[in-house]
């Protein structure tokens, strides 16, 4: 059974922001090539056979990707690394647009009553 691969990416990540790569795999002897990032650390977990990679996103918005490798065998994953005036753009990712704001220039209806404190 083939279990070399990342557990989990995030999809976006800010520039300069660290993350924790979770890389699934039998040893701690793996070759890491974070392109465009930096790797920071890695730690090796024998309890969840993983590897976890910290990496820091470079300053710049760019789609990084990071590859290991081990033996013959390869797993990669794709960061889309934004700044912040990137991530403050709307945008539509499966059906949904991010970031989630109500539109600015109208007012949002509320359908439940707010109760307020009162001071006697």
């Amino acid at each position: 059974m083939n279990d070399f691969g990342f557990a989990w990416s995030p999809r976006l990540l800010q520039t300069c922001r660290t993350t924790r790569l979770p890389l699934r795999t039998q040893d701690g002897d793996v070759e890491i090539d974070p392109g465009q990032a930096r790797e920071i650390d890695r730690r090796w977990s024998a309890t969840d056979q993983t590897l976890y990679i910290y990496v820091q996103a470079p300053a710049i918005s760019t789609d990084v990707t990071i590859r290991a490798r081990r033996g013959s065998e390869e797993a990669s994953c794709i960061l889309d690394v934004r700044s912040l005036q990137d991530l403050r753009r709307p945008t539509n990712h499966n059906g949904a647009t991010y970031p989630r704001r109500w539109p600015l220039d109208r007012h949002r209806q509320r359908s439940v009553r707010r109760f307020s404190p009162t001071c006697p």
